[in-house]
């Protein structure tokens, strides 16, 4: 009897808890969690403006779980991690788990005391609860920007991840064209008289447009001479067997 009565003054204690944690928050904080978030939300404390939209959420959370604890501090409320759970949820308006909260601290593992509440009974389970090493919340936030920020630095660039696109590889391509073209070839292309539609253009405009063309004409022989080729493979291929016998 003693056992049900103590577990449901400390279920109505709890609950009184996210009550007065939730009335708490200030107008400010309403307004910016109103706001759309990005990377200029957290500015202030040095956040990447390069910083991606998972980032910028665990940013979100963090600040969120900050407010929260400090609520819970003022009130001289235990941070369980229900309680902790369910004020963040509130303050951010998504959802928050061990995860979550398992990401902060791999950004951050100095912001927390972690421990466990003894059970009152065999049938209570520990629950976890957390304390801030420090109470001055722009630093704690700054550091943890500065932390994610290193964590974006250490990760490739889309380009080095996906590798080059086909329209750079094509042009890559025929860089390396036209570095096997032959100059003697090329001046004997651009020696010819210029075209009349050409004529009356600047000295330089008429020589980039005709070395283009020049590129133009080489690449499409080049292609001509290997199609020429494979067409006369098979009759090669019976011309050497036939010799070989």
């Amino acid at each position: 009897m003693m056992l049900n009565h103590r577990s449901a003054a400390k279920s109505a204690a709890n609950k009184r808890a996210l009550e007065e944690a939730a009335a708490e928050e200030t107008v400010e904080h309403t307004q910016k969690k109103a706001k759309v978030m990005d990377a200029s939300t957290f500015a202030e404390f040095d956040l990447s403006e390069q910083m991606p939209p998972s980032g910028i959420h665990v940013a979100h959370l963090f600040s969120s779980l900050e407010f929260s604890l400090t609520t819970m501090a003022l009130y001289h409320r235990t941070a369980s991690f229900p309680l902790v759970k369910a004020a963040v949820e509130s303050s951010c308006k998504c959802s928050f788990s061990t995860s979550d909260l398992a990401r902060i601290i791999t950004i951050y593992p100095e912001a927390y005391e972690c421990s466990f509440t003894k059970p009152t009974d065999k049938l209570t389970r520990p629950e976890l609860c957390l304390k801030p090493t420090s109470t001055s919340f722009r630093t704690r936030m700054t550091v943890f920007c500065n932390n994610l920020n290193k964590l974006l630095a250490t990760l490739p660039s889309v380009e080095d991840a996906l590798g080059p696109t086909p329209l750079a590889q094509l042009r890559a391509q025929e860089r390396r064209h036209a570095a096997a073209l032959t100059p003697l070839e090329q001046a004997n292309y651009l020696a010819k008289p210029v075209p009349k539609e050409l004529q009356g253009l600047p000295a330089w405009l008429v020589q980039k447009v005709r070395t283009a063309e020049w590129h133009k004409t080489a690449l499409t022989q080049k292609v001509d001479s290997a199609d020429r080729l494979i067409a006369t493979l098979p009759t090669l291929h019976k011309c050497f067997r036939a010799c070989s016998k």
